[in-house]
This record gives structure tokens, sequence and C-alpha cells, in this order.
């Protein structure tokens, strides 16, 4: 991408990528547990004592860990996308048609921070390179 502005859709996308890996890996752990469970109770066992003997996290703390990093890397990379396309110049109804979804929603992503920089003030809500007065008469 040599002589390009930097991609945050890319970006967001690898995050996706890596999230979505480590989702397999996590539910092919949480099906080996289960099984574990599975046969522990089965050979007569208490839930206290399969559970407690058991591997960590337990197989509902890595579900919650895994739907957690699923959805903040799907709000970076939906963020990013609208953000891309407002910037390509589409309306945020247009944006909001293809992403399913109300145009005050996608008005809300494209003003959120994004990408490393997010929560270090170096770039204002809304900013992404168009003035102010521009976004409005979108």
């Amino acid at each position: 991408m040599s002589g390009r502005q930097h991609d945050e859709v890319l970006d967001a996308l690898g995050g996706v990528v890596d999230c979505l890996e480590e989702t397999v890996r996590q539910c092919t752990e949480a099906l080996e547990q289960a099984a574990t469970v599975r046969a522990g109770r089965l050979a007569g066992r208490s839930y206290q004592q399969v559970l407690s003997e058991g591997e960590r996290p337990l197989i509902v703390e890595r579900m919650s860990a895994t739907l957690a990093g699923l959805q903040r890397t799907g709000h970076q990379l939906r963020s990013a996308e609208a953000r891309a396309l407002y910037d390509e110049g589409l309306t945020m109804r247009r944006i909001a048609d293809l992403f399913g979804v109300t145009h005050q929603r996608i008005s809300a992503l494209i003003r959120a921070e994004s990408g490393p920089s997010a929560g270090q003030g170096s770039t204002p809500a809304g900013g992404a390179g168009m003035p102010a007065a521009s976004r409005a008469s979108r």
C-alpha cells in the first residue's frame, strides 16, 4: 500500500480475522471440555466434582469472552466500514440501507472514535479528514 493513506477498514478486518481464529480455538477447547464434563457426569460424579476439578476457564467463561471479542471487533469493523463509505461520498441513508440499520445508527458509527488511537484524543469524534460543515451537508 505504498503511497496510500492508512486503511482503517483493513486494520479492523485484521482484528476480526484474529478474533475469528481465536474463536475457533476457544470453541474447540470448549467442545473438549464439554465432552469431559459429560463423561464425568455419566460416570456418576457430581457437578461440583466435575467442575471444580476441571479445566479453567469454564465453558461458560470461554463463551462469554468469545462473544465479547466478536462483538468488539465486529463493531470496530462496522464503524470503519461506515466511515470509509461516508468518506467515499455515500450518504448516511445509503450506508444504513447497506448495513440494514437506521441512519441514526450510521451517524453514531461515523462519529465513534476508531483504530489504535481511540481514546487517546488524537482524532476528534466525527473527524475522518472532512470538515464538520461538509459532513453536515450530506
